[in-house]
C-alpha cells in the first residue's frame, strides 16, 4: 500500500511539473556580426546581452560572427545592454584595445538591443579605440 501511495505522489508531482513548468519562458536565437569601423571584423572576445534580470553571452568567431549559447540557446524577448569582453590583442604584458573602451563595460556601454520573439540577427559596428 505504501508503494502505491509513493507512486501516486511521484505521478502527481510529475503532472504538476508538466503543467507549471520551470518558469523559464521561451528563448529566441541571437546571431550576428561585430565589426570595427574601418578595420573589418572583431576577431575574438565575448559579446554580452544583459537585461538586468538575465545575462546571455556568445563567443565571437574569427570572422566576427557570434551566436548566443550557454545553458540555453538564445535569450527571452526584451531589451538588453550589449557589451564586450576579451577583445584586447597582445599578451598579458602588452594588451592593446581594438574597440573603444566604452563597449567593454555594462555601465558605460551605449549599445542596446531588443530581442524579439523570433530569430534575431543583430549586427554591431563598433568604434575603434581613441
Amino acid at each position: 500500500m505504501k508503494a502505491i501511495h509513493r507512486l501516486s505522489l511521484v505521478i502527481c508531482t510529475l503532472c504538476l511539473s508538466a503543467v507549471v513548468g520551470c518558469g523559464g519562458g521561451d528563448n529566441y536565437a541571437i546571431t550576428g556580426t561585430a565589426k570595427i569601423k574601418g578595420n573589418g571584423p572583431l576577431t575574438k572576445g565575448v559579446i554580452h546581452f544583459d537585461s538586468g534580470k538575465g545575462h546571455y553571452a556568445g563567443q565571437i568567431q574569427s570572422n566576427g560572427s557570434y551566436s548566443v549559447q550557454g545553458d540555453v540557446t538564445g535569450a527571452p524577448p526584451g531589451n538588453y545592454k550589449v557589451y564586450f569582453s576579451g577583445t584586447d590583442e597582445g599578451d598579458y604584458t602588452s594588451l592593446k584595445p581594438v574597440i573603444h573602451k566604452r563597449y567593454m563595460d555594462m555601465a558605460s556601454t551605449d549599445l542596446t538591443a531588443e530581442v524579439k520573439p523570433q530569430s534575431n540577427k543583430l549586427d554591431f559596428e563598433l568604434d575603434p579605440p581613441q
